[in-house]
């Protein structure tokens, strides 16, 4: 994924629109890397995108997006996980989630 990091050093919409892009691909992999990369710079105008990977299958992607909210911490970021967590099935996920919602700020 260099172009992935590629995409994610430059600090423009479009760098972010591309990212947001990539959390449509078909490879889980690139789906991962995009959303860690869209936490690393914390995109807050990303937490809906990210929000909807919470609904796969794949535990991996799950825990991306979850990583990546986490990182976000916005309001909009932690209400997302909130209302993801009863429904998680993955205890590593689930983990990262309620570690999240524990340590933000009320």
């Amino acid at each position: 994924p260099i172009s992935i990091d590629a995409t994610a050093s430059f600090a423009d919409p479009r760098a972010r629109a591309a990212l947001v892009n990539l959390l449509m691909d078909r490879d889980p992999d690139i789906i991962v890397q995009a959303a860690l990369r869209l936490g690393d710079r914390r995109e807050p105008e990303a937490a809906g995108a990210l929000g909807k990977l919470l609904l796969r299958n794949e535990p991996g992607i799950r825990y991306a997006a979850t990583r990546a909210l986490a990182r976000i911490g916005t309001p909009e970021a932690r209400q997302i996980l909130r209302a993801h967590l009863s429904s998680e099935s993955d205890d590593e996920v689930q983990s990262l989630i309620q570690a999240t919602i524990r340590n933000s700020n009320p």
